[in-house]
């Protein structure tokens, strides 16, 4: 049997699968469209990372009462058919009825089990969390987040999040 833990137990760079409970939660941060039929706008996610630490958004994020400790996040998700783009934000999660600061952009994810492995393992956090009975939790609109930690002692690694759910 798979042990589930609260989202904010999550740590930095364990090397594993975990499965995290997140509650009903916003994402508050910085928005910018991606992707396309055709990739006709590429990835721009590195240029909304730069615009946050130029202009000083990341300062006001990281200030703001995020769910995982020191945790900001690299967010995709609201899928467009009709030109094929995704919504990318840098933020973080924090509880619901947090004052979205002005000019900032705003989600409200539902609850949901968190699938968390380290990004540059490929499929293996996919086969794990698939050998344990969880699925991809597609009902939520299909999103996936980057995370970042502060104080993160190997930033060149992160972990990646996605929303699962047990397969009946």
């Amino acid at each position: 049997m798979v042990q589930t833990k609260n989202i904010t137990k999550l740590v930095a760079n364990v090397n594993e699968v975990e499965i995290f409970e997140m509650p009903e939660l916003m994402i508050i941060g910085k928005e910018i469209r991606y992707g396309g039929k055709l990739a006709f706008l590429g990835n721009r996610a590195r240029e909304l990372w730069d615009i946050c630490i130029q202009d000083g958004s990341l300062e006001i994020i990281k200030k703001l009462p995020s769910l995982i400790p020191e945790g900001l996040v690299g967010w995709n998700g609201n899928y467009t058919s009709e030109d094929g783009t995704f919504s990318y934000l840098v933020g973080a999660f924090v509880p619901l009825g947090t004052p979205v600061p002005s000019g900032y952009a705003c989600r409200i994810l539902p609850a949901t089990l968190v699938a968390k492995g380290i990004y540059d393992t490929g499929y293996a956090m996919i086969d794990t969390y698939k050998s344990w009975g969880y699925t991809q939790n597609y009902d939520l609109f299909g999103w996936n987040a980057e995370l970042y930690l502060i104080n993160d002692p190997s930033p060149t690694k992160w972990s990646q999040l996605s929303p699962v759910k047990k397969v009946s």
